[in-house]
C-alpha cells in the first residue's frame, strides 16, 4: 500500500475521536509485533502478500486484524461476537451499529460481507464503525493487496501523460514566439508613428 493511503487511514483514527483508539487499536509499523505475533498464532491466518493494517488485542487470544485483503476476528467472550472468523475486505458491503440488550454497556458493530456477516465488540462502537467503514471504502479504492492504488500510473498511463506534456510544452513555445512575433510588429508600428509626428 503507498503513503498516501496509509496516511489518509492514520487520520481516521488520530483525528476528533483518538481518544476512543488510543493504546488499544493499533495502525501498521505501531503495530507491537508480540500482540500481532499472539494474533496469528490464535484466530488471524494473515495470508502472504497481505499487509496489516490495523490490530485491536482485547487479550492475547481475543481481538480482530484488518489487513489489505481481509478482517479476522475472534471475541468469544461475547456471545454475540464472532469466533475465528473472517471475510475478504472485497466483500465487505455494510456496517451497523446496536448497542447490548437491556441495561448492557456494550456496544457491537454487525458487519455485512456477502454471503456472511461478522460481529465485533468495542467500547466506543460508533467512533470505530466510522473509522473502519472510511478505511475499508479506502482499501477498495486502492490499498487491496496487489493493487498499486491510485497514486501509481501504468506505464502507458505515464507515456500518455509524459507525451501530453511534450504537446503542451510544445504548444507554449509557439505561443510564446507568437508574442514575440506581436510584440516586434506594435514595437515597429510605434516607432513609424513616432516617426510621422516628429516630422515638421
Amino acid at each position: 500500500m503507498n503513503e498516501n493511503l496509509k496516511q489518509e487511514i492514520t487520520k481516521l483514527f488520530t483525528g476528533k475521536d483518538a481518544h476512543a483508539f488510543k493504546g488499544v487499536v493499533f495502525l501498521f509499523d505501531s503495530i507491537p509485533e508480540k500482540k500481532l505475533q499472539n494474533a496469528i498464532k490464535n484466530y488471524a491466518s494473515v495470508k502472504s502478500g497481505e499487509e496489516v493494517v490495523l490490530l485491536y488485542e482485547y487479550s492475547a487470544k481475543e481481538g480482530f486484524v484488518l489487513t489489505t485483503n481481509s478482517l479476522y476476528v475472534n471475541q468469544p467472550t461475547y456471545s454475540d461476537c464472532s469466533v475465528g472468523e473472517s471475510a475478504a475486505v472485497s466483500n465487505i458491503d455494510g456496517f451497523s451499529h446496536r448497542k447490548g440488550k437491556g441495561f448492557s454497556p456494550e456496544e457491537y458493530i454487525d458487519i455485512d460481507a456477502g454471503s456472511q456477516s461478522l460481529t465485533i465488540q468495542y467500547m466506543y462502537g460508533k467512533p470505530l464503525m466510522a473509522a473502519l467503514e472510511k478505511t475499508v471504502s479506502i482499501l477498495k479504492s486502492g490499498g487491496l493487496a496487489g493493487d498499486p492504488g491510485p497514486a501509481t500510473q501504468s506505464a502507458a498511463a505515464q507515456e500518455t501523460t509524459a507525451s501530453e506534456w511534450e504537446k503542451g510544452e510544445k504548444q507554449g513555445e509557439e505561443f510564446a514566439d507568437k508574442l514575440l512575433d506581436v510584440a516586434d510588429k506594435a514595437k515597429n508600428a510605434i516607432g513609424k508613428l513616432g516617426g510621422l509626428f516628429g516630422k515638421k
